[in-house]
């Protein structure tokens, strides 16, 4: 427990962080997916400081808004119990789209396609333990992830669960996000299309699109291949993921699993579009 005092510093510390992120999100995030901060560390911290702290209940809560997200999203998970996420984050719906960037209605609509091939899963799980997230909130711990990669023992901490069970949760949901959701919004045009876009992008009256490739950071392989993973630029081993969006800022393809030595030019002359 921290001295009673000190609980007004982290509560500025909390209002600091928080419109940090939200001035990240307005400035860098607004028509760019890649560009959104990932709340991992926001989360982390918020978790070992609630613990630390006894937050009493505050008569205008919507002036804290910090201490809002804390107590709805951790309120009550000290004994681990198994919370219902949606039903509690839908109630505040300003947060229901900071966490998932979806409004509880558009998210809701996607799990009313999906639900049937969720249910299906969850029949076909074998350990009982992974059982106890519901099919809607299932689709919301995945989109929470996919929204700002929070760590598996924050989403834990946050349904009461074991690490183990938002491990199978994610493996499950995120296959059926893929295979229903990337077919429908990741199409590589035609030869006609790519030429309607000639002068769109400022200063390029031939270019039709982007390529850029994103790094992601791995162990270093053993043996004699570990060189093929490192970049000096870099200075990490890492795998490469190359996606391609086009003149209006629409992802067109996105491949995973070039090899970090690989610069993007190369990773793109790669590709395996037809």
């Amino acid at each position: 427990m921290l001295i009673p005092n000190i609980a007004p510093v982290v509560i500025t510390l909390f209002q600091l962080i928080h419109q940090l992120v939200r001035t990240m999100e307005m400035e860098e995030s607004v028509g760019n997916p890649l560009g959104m901060p990932s709340l991992a560390p926001i989360i982390e911290i918020i978790q070992i400081i609630v613990m630390a702290i006894d937050l009493e209940e505050e008569e205008d809560v919507d002036s804290l808004t910090p201490l809002r997200l804390l107590r709805l999203i951790f309120q009550d998970n000290w004994e681990r119990q198994r919370q219902d996420v949606w039903q509690r984050l839908e109630r505040h719906r300003e947060d229901f789209w900071w966490l998932t960037g979806e409004i509880p209605e558009s998210l809701q609509a996607l799990f009313n396609r999906l639900e049937h091939e969720i249910e299906m899963g969850i029949q076909n799980t074998p350990v009982a333990g992974a059982r106890c997230i519901t099919p809607r909130n299932r689709l919301l711990l995945a989109i929470i992830w996919l929204r700002g990669y929070a760590t598996y023992a924050a989403l834990a901490f946050m349904y009461g669960v074991s690490l183990s069970t938002i491990h199978n949760v994610l493996h499950q949901i995120i296959p059926i996000l893929h295979a229903h959701l990337v077919p429908r919004f990741i199409r590589w045009p035609s030869n006609a299309a790519w030429n309607s876009m000639r002068g769109l992008v400022s200063g390029f009256d031939m270019a039709v699109g982007y390529v850029d490739g994103t790094p992601f950071r791995i162990s270093r392989p053993t043996g004699a291949i570990q060189h093929l993973f490192y970049r000096g630029d870099k200075h990490f081993h890492f795998q490469n993921w190359l996606l391609v969006v086009d003149a209006h800022g629409y992802f067109v393809y996105s491949q995973p699993g070039f090899m970090g030595h690989m610069h993007d030019a190369t990773c793109y002359r790669y590709l395996t579009v037809t």
